[in-house]
């Protein structure tokens, strides 16, 4: 039997069922104070679940394109999860590979850890595809974490890589950026190809 799992796409319905109904007795009393406790509490990780729909969206606009060096053509993007509580945030399944993500919203840079717990836990997808593994961080990667992924071939973005990248689609196909004081071409800075 398949398992499923069901949410809200409107973030503003989300929102509401998550934090306000659940916590209308308190409001109508004027607890103001104690429901922002609880929101404050669960923020970081609703926000992280719409960090998710973002990633998506990104991997979505790169549909088609290679970057580094793994071409964009899955066919389906989504989460994996199994009945041991094992999950990955995308999974994309390509005609000769899969790609295989995890996405943080994280207050500190991940750690090599954080990577190889994606690794890890990725043997549990039976599909005898190459794996090509992306990490998207709100708050980026520590240096032995950055020589890891690189070593490993492991694609990464931070999210002001998302911001620059969401930049270009909705200004021009081939902007430039200032970035520390340099004109670069997002392009180059990015491999994109087709």
């Amino acid at each position: 039997e398949k398992m499923g799992r069901y949410c809200f796409c409107d973030s503003f319905f989300d929102f509401w069922f998550r934090f306000v109904a659940p916590n209308l007795s308190a409001l109508e009393l004027e607890n103001i104070e104690s429901v922002k406790e609880k929101i404050t509490q669960d923020l970081n990780s609703f926000i992280g679940k719409k960090y998710e729909i973002v990633v998506k969206d990104t991997l979505k606009y790169l549909l088609g394109k290679t970057l580094n060096g793994v071409h964009m053509d899955f066919t389906e993007i989504g989460r994996w999860w199994d009945r041991s509580g094992n999950e990955i945030d995308i999974c994309a399944p390509c005609k000769d590979k899969i790609i295989i993500g995890s996405v943080k919203w994280n207050e500190s840079p991940l750690k090599v850890d954080d990577v190889k717990h994606l690794m890890d836990t990725s043997k549990f997808i039976n599909d005898g595809r190459e794996r090509c593994f992306m990490m998207f961080s709100k708050n980026g990667f520590d240096e032995e974490c950055i020589r890891f992924m690189k070593y490993f071939k492991v694609t990464y973005f931070t999210l002001k890589d998302i911001e620059l990248l969401l930049g270009e689609v909705s200004a021009t196909q081939n902007i430039e950026i200032k970035k520390d004081d340099k004109q670069i071409n997002l392009q180059s800075w990015i491999p994109l190809g087709t």
